[in-house]
Order: C-alpha cells, then structure tokens, then sequence
C-alpha cells in the first residue's frame, strides 16, 4: 500500500525504548520503509517501529479510503469459506480449554467487518462481540451480521465489557501502540481461567528475513513489495521472549505457541510473487519456522 498518508516525523515523537519490554532498541535499523524504519530490541529481540506511531495517526490509517477499500481486505471480508477455516484453526485450540458448549463470551479485538467472529458464533456457539476502531468496518460489521460491535479500543471500552471467556485478535497485536496496556486489558476483561488467543507475524521467518535482505540490498525495485510485507500499521513485531516477558509480567500461562504458513487465500499476490512465497514458506515449514505465530494464552488467577 505504497500510497498510505505519509507521517509527519516530527508529530511522532522520540521515544526509542522497546515497548514490550522497555530495553534500548538497536540504533541500526533492520530496514526502512518510508519515512520509518524497523528496529529490534537488544533484549528480548521485539521489533518497534520509529518513529512511534500514535493511537490517533493508527486510526487515521485504518479509516483511509485505500486501507478500508483495498482489495485483500474487500476479498476477505466475503470469503466466508475462508472465515470458517480460520475459526476452526482457533477452535482447535481455544476447544482444548474452553467447553464451547456452556454459552461461552467471546470478544474479538479488531474484527473488522465480523466475519471471523461470526464463524466463531455459527460453527461453535459463542456468544460473539467486538471492537474495532473503524468507523466503517464496525457499522459493517453491524448491518451485514447484527453483531454487537463497539467503535473503539479496547483500553477505551466501557468497564462493563468484561468476563469473558476467550479473547480473540486475529491479524491484530501487530498493528497495537502499547502492546503492555492491550495485555493489561485483555487479563481484566477475561474471567479467571479464560484465554487469549492470537495470531501474529513471525519476523524471524524466512519470508521477513528475505525481505530485510532486499531492503538492504535493493530497496528502490522492490519497493511495492516491502511496503506490502512491512505496512504501516504494523507498528510491533513480537518475539517469543517479548511474548513470555508480557505473560509473566501480567500472569497469563503460555498454554501453546506454535507457528502456521500463510494460504493462498491470504496472500493475494501476483503469480510471480506467489510461487517465491510458496517457496519461502516450503523452507520455512522444514525449520518449523512459518511465518505466522499462533498464541494461546490463559488467566490462571
């Protein structure tokens, strides 16, 4: 999305801690996009983007004509047969702790126009809501499904919106200002015992550490394909240690983390680029090193 709004450096800030764990971030960028540039902590190898995207700049973001109207996203908020599949991939996981059966609450954090929790409702039996701070994905997501969807964010969202059973965020961590504050609300809207499940970038996956090398490289020819891979809005990446500072820290239990490759589906891409991701992702799969990471975690107390 080469045409996203480009960001006043100076209206960011200078901040240049890890926001997951509030270590030094590297001074050497892994690449640049942009007017921004990607650097790692030199603890526990999260990745944050500077300068440091606002809640406000991120919400002007996901409310811009070519973010909301682009055609992955139009793709997928029609591909109903693709929303049930993820669901499954969720259930397969939240199913091990939760009886889905016994009107189970679930949330789910950026759900866009509410195809995935709408699966979630119809496969499995949730009782479904969720957030999402787009104006349109949220009435979207209203008149297309009657579902019950707030235009916020979570750290916004009334005290009442609470005791839930599963916590969903699908496509979602990466794209949150204050990784800590979304973790503290997530623990004090879960009832004890109930989990979090999310699905996130895995940056040290092959695809990702092709993409630093190309940006390194030769990052004038490819650039369409670096702003796709490193858009924006992806202002966090999360490591494994960032992951189990943030759980420990706040008291969930790590019940499962393992990683998946994209499908088809997920990609939209040219042919060209489709056959070099399928080829990235063969290599990855043999390291168990896909380049999405699936979290599950719960609220012991």
């Amino acid at each position: 999305m080469s045409t996203l709004p480009i960001i006043d450096k100076n209206s960011w800030g200078a901040n240049t801690n890890c926001v997951v764990c509030a270590n030094q971030l590297k001074h050497t960028p892994a690449i640049s996009i942009q007017n921004s540039s990607l650097h790692e902590c030199v603890n526990c190898q999260s990745y944050t983007l500077l300068p440091r995207l606002q809640i406000a700049q991120q919400l002007d973001l996901h409310n811009s004509d070519e973010y909301f109207a682009h055609k992955y996203f139009e793709l997928r908020r029609h591909d109903l047969h693709r929303a049930i599949e993820r669901s499954a991939i969720a259930q397969n996981y939240v199913g091990k702790i939760i009886d889905a059966t016994q009107n189970v609450r679930l949330l789910d954090l950026g759900c866009d126009n509410g195809l995935f929790m709408y699966a979630m409702q119809q496969q499995f039996g949730y009782s479904v809501s969720g957030i999402d701070i787009s104006e349109r994905a949220s009435l979207a997501a209203r008149n297309q499904f009657g579902l019950n969807v707030l235009n916020t964010t979570i750290e916004n969202a009334p005290d009442n919106l609470s005791g839930f059973d599963v916590i969903t965020a699908i496509d979602f961590v990466e794209h949150v200002v204050r990784p800590k504050t979304l973790f503290e609300e997530v623990y004090k809207r879960l009832v004890t015992g109930g989990v979090f499940y999310f699905e996130t970038p895995n940056i040290f996956s092959l695809i990702y550490r092709t993409g630093f090398m190309l940006g390194r490289i030769c990052p004038t020819l490819f650039k369409s394909q670096l702003e796709r891979l490193f858009p924006l809005q992806h202002c966090q990446y999360f490591s494994p240690k960032g992951i189990l500072f943030l759980s420990q820290l706040l008291g969930f239990e790590i019940v499962a983390h393992d990683r998946r490759i994209l499908i088809d589906s997920d990609l939209n891409v040219s042919c060209s680029v489709l056959k070099a991701l399928k080829l990235l992702q063969l290599v990855d799969n043999l390291y168990h090193n896909q380049v999405l990471d699936v979290y599950l975690l719960q609220k012991t107390d």
